[in-house]
């Protein structure tokens, strides 16, 4: 993977206003620098659900992540991976 880590994003964004709102329009329009990879704009993606994304990444390096919402609702965890094939 390439790129910095959630955490690490939200460490720089720390205690600066308009955080959230600047993470949610990176994530929609991508973000070019810092190198030679780039975060491909999202635009599928809607404002409340970029958010929503920007919050989640902003709670992280709290003491405990707190659970994603769009719209004020608790977003359905991811569904557990199949276990391998024995072998």
């Amino acid at each position: 993977m390439v790129g910095p880590a959630f955490a690490d994003i939200a460490a720089y964004h720390r205690g600066k206003p308009g955080a959230v709102d600047r993470i949610a329009a990176n994530i929609r329009k991508g973000v070019r620098g810092g190198g030679p990879w780039h975060m491909p704009p999202h635009p599928e993606i809607s404002n409340p659900e970029a958010r929503a994304m920007a919050r989640y990444i902003m709670s992280l390096g709290d003491a405990k992540a707190a659970p994603l919402k769009v719209d004020g609702a608790s977003a359905a965890p991811a569904p557990a991976l199949p276990a391998p094939p024995s072998r």
